[in-house]
């Protein structure tokens, strides 16, 4: 199952538990959360930065879940809109981010908040992951943090450090991740209006850049 985006993946996760599924190759560490829960104040200090990779989101994690990864990664942009997304997957389990940047300059620092926590006029960023163990796919997303843009153009650069909580047990983890030289390519106008409903950016009508099933971004 592809992913398509993890946000859609954690929206619906947070209606449902976790899925057995049919066990597939997967190429990083993931370890299934124990019985025993850690709150906020007993997770372990944020993980360093790991190693960048070019045109890849590498992610470490520490907590109750373990997610370490190196995925190859896109981004998009909604031309004249307010939001870029940065988007990772293999394996049926993946991680978005979409930034809201409403002075129309991405480079910075953007507060890592819920989605249900978003000011229009403010910068935020948000993250939803999904992940697949084998034997079931459990969704995750962002509660708190912060995401830096170190460049952008034709290719995003940055880094972040974000807490995650996975929606249907509440297990926690320390999530880190740093992108590099990541291609940005111009979204749809129909993938922007998913993005962000209020909004109606203009788009090339040409574009080939639009995923197929988006339709949980905007509730998450």
């Amino acid at each position: 199952m592809r992913v398509a985006t993890a946000l859609t993946i954690v929206a619906m996760a947070a209606c449902s538990p976790a899925v057995e599924s049919e066990p597939t190759e997967g190429s990083f560490q993931e370890d299934e959360p124990g019985t025993t829960r850690l709150t906020l104040e007993e997770l372990p200090p944020m993980p360093g930065y790991p190693d960048s990779q070019n045109g890849k989101l590498v992610v470490v994690s520490d907590g109750d879940f373990s997610i370490n990864k190196a995925w190859e990664a896109e981004a998009g942009f909604c031309e004249g809109g307010v939001l870029l997304e940065l988007y990772a997957e293999s394996d049926s389990s993946g991680t978005v981010i979409v930034l809201q940047h409403p002075d129309s300059d991405v480079i910075g620092e953007y507060a890592v908040v819920l989605a249900d926590s978003v000011n229009p006029a403010e910068r935020a960023a948000r993250i939803g992951v999904q992940v697949f163990t084998g034997r079931a796919a459990f969704g995750l997303q962002a509660i708190m943090g912060s995401l830096e843009v170190t460049e952008v153009g034709d290719r995003i650069s940055g880094r972040f450090t974000a807490t995650l909580r996975e929606l249907d047990g509440g297990v926690l983890t320390r999530y880190v991740g740093v992108f590099r030289n990541v291609r940005v390519n111009l979204l749809t106008e129909d993938y922007c209006r998913e993005l962000y409903p209020e909004k109606e950016p203009q788009a090339d009508p040409d574009s080939t850049t639009n995923r197929d099933s988006v339709s949980g971004l905007d509730k998450v």
